[in-house]
């Protein structure tokens, strides 16, 4: 009889966990991303993107506005950029532009010091490694911070002067990514 006892609140157990278990998952699936929540977000086609190397997509284009009263408005561009190291990993920052180079920081990344037309990661034996560096890499460069536009390939700035690089989150998908914020 002792053993029968024992069986029965075994079997009532494990039924309890095993609901438990089938109660919860729709609670725990609905916290991930749905797929339809992703049709609409920004992709970046990375087909012919190779390993060792980084590419620019233009979001919005800078312009300049002449207006009514005489004076002119400036509306720097956005640009993303891509970077996919010697393991394959995927980096993407957005970065603001102006004319076809990248606005650099004075302090914050609304307050522009110079702009870059040569802008990406450093190879290190031909390599784009965790140790390259983010930099301009224009010749004649005459502004101030020029000795501080230095940045990890994680987005940290090098002498802790200048704010990081702005990270996107984002999933790959076959040949894209798949950015969350933009």
């Amino acid at each position: 009889m002792n053993n029968k006892r024992k069986a029965l609140l075994f079997s009532t157990f494990l039924l309890f966990v095993i609901g438990g278990i089938f109660t919860a998952m729709p609670f725990i699936k609905s916290l991930g991303i749905s797929a339809k929540s992703t049709t609409n977000l920004p992709r970046i086609n990375v087909s012919s993107l190779k390993s060792n190397d980084y590419m620019f997509v233009e979001i919005d284009k800078s312009f300049k506005k002449d207006n009514n009263d005489g004076s002119t408005s400036y509306a720097p561009g956005t640009s993303w950029l891509v970077i996919k190291d010697h393991k394959r990993t995927f980096y993407v920052y957005k970065l603001p532009t102006w004319e076809n180079s990248i606005s650099l920081p004075y302090t914050r990344w609304y307050q522009f010091e110079g702009t870059c037309k040569n802008f990406g990661p450093t190879k290190i034996n031909g390599n784009i490694t965790s140790a390259s560096l983010i930099q301009c890499n224009d010749e004649n460069n005459e502004a101030y911070f020029r000795d501080h536009w230095y940045w990890t390939i994680q987005g940290k700035n090098t002498k802790n002067k200048l704010p990081e690089l702005m990270s996107l989150p984002f999933a790959k998908e076959v040949n894209e990514l798949v950015l969350y914020k933009s």
